[in-house]
This record gives structure tokens, C-alpha cells and sequence, in this order.
């Protein structure tokens, strides 16, 4: 199991794993792990682990609606709001369990269809330059934490490695992001 690419990597390399190593599997834990492309959805190994990955999702899921899953998804309460709910320490706990809610608010399911509007007007090339660029430039501080990426020292460290960049790299950002906002318009 795994947070985030963590949770990803586990079902990913679950579905992956020889049969035989897939059949001792009990559970698959994934915890706001955004989802998966078409190779790894149609993989018999994927379709075989179903029932045993469990997936949940704050309240406001953007991270772990991201891209294609098939597998259903625990909505959990949080603290937080909206992006910051990525944050596991977040989620609300009562007793042994999560504080489960029945669905996923109005904002994420937004997002969502923006989202999956978004990346399939992008190339796999596209996305690949728009997710390295940005982790690029997000790590490039201090930050730990997506709450701390967005503080204004880090965001001042992002600007500066801005300048270090492939001046292709930030245009197929900047256009994509562009492409991102006209894609949440049309969601609205």
C-alpha cells in the first residue's frame, strides 16, 4: 500500500507481479493514489485484483480521481480544504476506521470532469513534460508537503528554478495550464 504515487505504484506493481505472487496478495491499500492509463486497466492482472484494492479519497479528491480506475473508492472525511485534503494526517479518524462519507463533494466531481477533459487533450509527450516540469519546479524548495510547496519562499524557489528550466518545457506548460483553466470553464 502507499500515499499518493505511492498507493499508484502499489496496485501498479500488484497487477504487474507474476500470477503466482498476485495470488498471495490479500489487499492493496491506496490512499488518494491517482489512477491509472489504459495499458494498466486492461491488464488481466489489474482486472484480477479488483476486489482486493481498496482504494480511499478525502472528501475533495483531486489526486486520487486523477486519470482511470475501476476499482471503487471509500470517500473519507477531512479537516482540510481542497487540494490540501492530499494530506494524510488530514483524514479523519474515529475508533479503529476512517470517518467515511458516502460520496466525493461537488468540487472534486468539478474538478474530475475538467481534469479527465484536460489530460485527454494531451499527448502522452505532453503530459510527461507538464508533470516533470512542474514536480521540477514544486521541489525544488523545501517543501515537504503540498500545503508547503504553495508557501511564498517556495514558491519564490520554484520562480528561480523557473529561470534554469527548457524554455519548451515552460511553453507546453504554460499552454497546458491554459488549456487546464479553459477546461474547468467548460465544466462549470
Amino acid at each position: 500500500g502507499g500515499h499518493s504515487k505511492g498507493g499508484n505504484l502499489a496496485v501498479t506493481g500488484a497487477s504487474l507481479c507474476p500470477a503466482r505472487a498476485r495470488d498471495r496478495i490479500a489487499a492493496v491499500y491506496s490512499f488518494d493514489g491517482p489512477g491509472f492509463t489504459d495499458y494498466l486497466l486492461t491488464r488481466p492482472g489489474y482486472q484480477e485484483l479488483l476486489t482486493r484494492v481498496q482504494t480511499f479519497v478525502p472528501k475533495s479528491s483531486v489526486v486520487g480521481l486523477l486519470l482511470g480506475r475501476e476499482e471503487p473508492h471509500t470517500v473519507v472525511d477531512s479537516t482540510q480544504k481542497g487540494l490540501f485534503q492530499h494530506d494524510l494526517y488530514s483524514w479523519q479518524v474515529l475508533g479503529a476506521d476512517f470517518v467515511r462519507l458516502e460520496e466525493v463533494d461537488a468540487g472534486s466531481r468539478l474538478m474530475d470532469r475538467a481534469l479527465k477533459s484536460w489530460l485527454a487533450g494531451l499527448s502522452k509527450s505532453q503530459r510527461e513534460t507538464v508533470a516533470d516540469t512542474l514536480y521540477d519546479l514544486l521541489s525544488s524548495g523545501d517543501a515537504k508537503m503540498v500545503r508547503e510547496a504553495l508557501q511564498p519562499k517556495n514558491l519564490a524557489g520554484a520562480l528561480r528554478s523557473a529561470l534554469d528550466a527548457d524554455p519548451k518545457d515552460l511553453l507546453v506548460l504554460a499552454s497546458s495550464l491554459a488549456r487546464l483553466a479553459g477546461a474547468v470553464l467548460r465544466a462549470l
